[in-house]
């Protein structure tokens, strides 16, 4: 009912970029630029994306912060201002409840990772989506690597370098595994085979909805040679979650300890053997 043609709704993301930096933007200014009612607008930008207008802004600009912090030296409370915050105070507590940092201490840091990426309005017809999953090639890089920046709010304090070094680690050691079709990778997952962590798992947003996660799961769960497999995602109440720790439980993952995984304080979770998994599900 409130779908709209793609080059609307990237119309709509390019004013908000256009206009990140203006404290005055709101749901009723986007609106009122793009000619629709704010209702209208708050649904089809939702549908068409699976975030609000609100939060989508609220993300950007401490993305936009974060980047300004690790890489000029500009004072916090020009941060603030530059970034839509009317006071040091406020932009301070919205940055440290996203970033688990205060922006003092994410600048001495001096790593910078994106909260939010720039949403896409993907153009071009869907693929099935039903290409079979194969190892990982040296020459899939590229392809893998233009995911990962896709996924990358599901990966806090991720390091694109170390990312990139460890993906030629893991292609050598064949545990790392690819969904390519109509030169795109629609998903990406990288197991350590000895124990079983999922050190990657990432599927296209285009194409989140198409079972392609439970298919990399269950490849994984044939080369991980019978044991439990575990990954660690975002704790509960996160506010810098986008929805990943549900995704996870809706794999059929359990809660396990809370840990510090890069710094960021995350959980891990755990999916048994294949033969506990497939008894109790036997039962549901």
């Amino acid at each position: 009912m409130y779908k709209q043609p793609l080059a609307q709704m990237a119309q709509v993301v390019e004013y908000i970029e256009n206009n990140l930096c203006t404290t005055s933007i709101s749901l009723g200014t986007i609106a009122s630029a793009a000619h629709y009612s704010k209702y209208y607008l708050h649904r089809a930008f939702h549908d068409a994306f699976g975030i609000t207008i609100h939060e989508y802004l609220r993300r950007r600009r401490l993305t936009l912060a974060a980047e300004l912090l690790a890489d000029t030296q500009m004072p916090l409370l020009q941060v603030a201002l530059r970034c839509g915050y009317q006071s040091q105070q406020a932009f301070g507590a919205a940055f440290k409840a996203y970033y688990k940092k205060t922006p003092a201490c994410y600048r001495a840091q001096g790593l910078f990772y994106r909260l939010q990426p720039r949403l896409m309005a993907f153009k071009g017809a869907l693929q099935t989506g039903q290409a079979p999953i194969r190892l990982a090639t040296p020459d899939d890089v590229p392809a893998w690597m233009a995911l990962l920046h896709l996924v990358e709010d599901g990966y806090p304090c991720l390091n694109v370098e170390q990312h990139l070094r460890a993906l030629k680690e893991n292609i050598r050691k064949q545990q790392a595994f690819l969904l390519h079709e109509g030169g795109t990778a629609l998903g990406a997952a990288a197991l350590e085979r000895e124990t079983g962590h999922i050190l990657f798992l990432g599927v296209h947003p285009r194409y989140r909805r198409h079972g392609i996660q439970e298919r990399l799961i269950q490849t994984l769960r044939q080369n991980c040679h019978g044991k439990a497999l575990s990954i660690i995602t975002f704790r509960a109440h996160d506010r810098a979650d986008p929805g990943y720790r549900k995704e996870i439980e809706s794999l059929h993952f359990q809660a396990r300890e809370p840990l510090v995984a890069f710094g960021y304080p995350a959980q891990r979770f755990v999916l048994p053997c294949a033969e506990s998994w497939k008894s109790e599900n036997g039962r549901k």
